[in-house]
């Protein structure tokens, strides 16, 4: 088992320290939209939080873990976005690649998160084409389609103007 997690482990810290990009889904020539995967899951204040339920507002699905540098050093933009938009119909859901439940509790506990961390399961990450480099952002629009995925971390400028384009104001 160690055999199989440590070059998964390996390549998902090289890909933690690639420069950002960007991945238009459904970006094909007759631009047909993609509706985003729904997926339900209790978040570690226990609240369970529905993609489908947040049909209307912008969702920034975030994939990240506590040992990814590019991760820790985006949470702050995402906060102060979240902190500014969440009224306007911005929602975010940080979905952690980390096994260690206690990890994540005390790293959320100490960073004052803001907004919801819950655990991706296998089986959202297979519905969302895999996750091989993080953090990995997935926007969803109001209406349930992915408008965007970025891969790689962005500050609060970058998102600010990403999701008020989604919002509408």
């Amino acid at each position: 088992m160690k055999k199989i997690f440590l070059p998964l482990f390996v390549a998902l810290v090289f890909a933690c320290a690639q420069e950002p990009s960007k991945q238009i889904v459904g970006g094909k020539k007759d631009n047909t939209k993609k509706i985003a995967p729904d997926f339900s899951v209790p978040t570690l204040s226990g609240t369970p939080f529905s993609l489908s339920e947040n049909k209307g507002k912008v969702v920034l699905v975030d994939f990240w873990a506590t040992w990814c540098p590019p991760c820790l050093w985006e949470i702050p933009h995402l906060a102060k976005v979240y902190k500014e938009l969440k009224e306007k119909g911005f929602e975010i859901i940080a979905l952690s690649l980390d096994r260690d439940r206690e990890a994540v509790l005390k790293f959320a506990k100490e960073r004052n998160i803001n907004f919801p961390v819950a655990f991706a399961t296998q089986e959202i990450v297979s519905n969302y084409g895999g996750v091989s480099a993080i953090p990995t952002n997935v926007l969803v629009d109001k209406e349930g389609f992915i408008a965007e995925v970025f891969v790689g971390a962005r500050d609060e400028k970058f998102w600010r103007q990403q999701i008020e384009k989604l919002i509408g104001g």
